[in-house]
């Protein structure tokens, strides 16, 4: 697309509302707070505050804030830090956690294994705390315990990957009991699917 083409959408999106009309006009700056409204709830996962409303009044064209593109990078950077186990002042409670799912499962794993560890570090980076784990693990005991063929999936790989948070507001009261469904196997299959079994 030309910078023609891209001006006469940019202008057609300003004159609908679309993008902020004054900062367009007069700056030549692409605005849209419904844009940001919409990826405010990902900013409160980040380090990195939800981006603001330049303003044009100033003869400083970037706001007196940091860019948030800087912003951005910083907040990948820290997240990254967060991730491999650097300037982490307070880290997770693995063993907890751990010996806590091993008290309620009667298995054994270790706290020290790195793709536990790494399962919480990730939960943690997404700000979920020690009482969530807990929760994810009653949850799923309640829910699977009495189910032979889910009792293999109580394990950090399934608990502590990427449906922990549908874990933590399954409410093991509210499950309907499903004995011998005929249903289960469907359950178990994607749920190896899941795990790449």
């Amino acid at each position: 697309m030309d910078s023609e083409s891209c001006t006469n959408v940019l202008n057609l999106l300003s004159s609908l509302g679309a993008i902020d009309k004054e900062l367009w006009d007069k700056k030549k700056i692409v605005w849209s707070q419904n844009f940001v409204d919409g990826i405010a709830d990902v900013y409160k996962k980040r380090y990195a505050e939800t981006p603001r409303k330049p303003s044009f009044r100033t003869e400083n064209l970037v706001s007196d804030t940091e860019n948030t593109q800087s912003k951005v990078k910083e907040s990948k950077v820290k997240d990254k830090e967060i991730l491999s186990g650097k300037k982490n002042p307070t880290p997770p409670p693995y063993k907890k956690i751990i010996d806590y799912l091993n008290k309620k499962t009667g298995k054994q794993f270790r706290s020290t294994s790195k793709a536990s560890k790494r399962l919480i570090q990730a939960r943690y980076a997404e700000g979920f705390k020690e009482q969530e784990f807990i929760q994810v693990i009653d949850n799923q005991v309640a829910a699977w315990k009495a189910e032979k063929k889910m009792v293999a999936y109580l394990r950090p790989q399934t608990l502590f990957g990427s449906k922990f948070e549908s874990y933590l507001n399954n409410s093991p009261n509210n499950r309907m009991s499903r004995p011998n469904s005929k249903y289960d196997h469907l359950v178990v299959n994607m749920m190896e699917d899941e795990d790449g079994n």
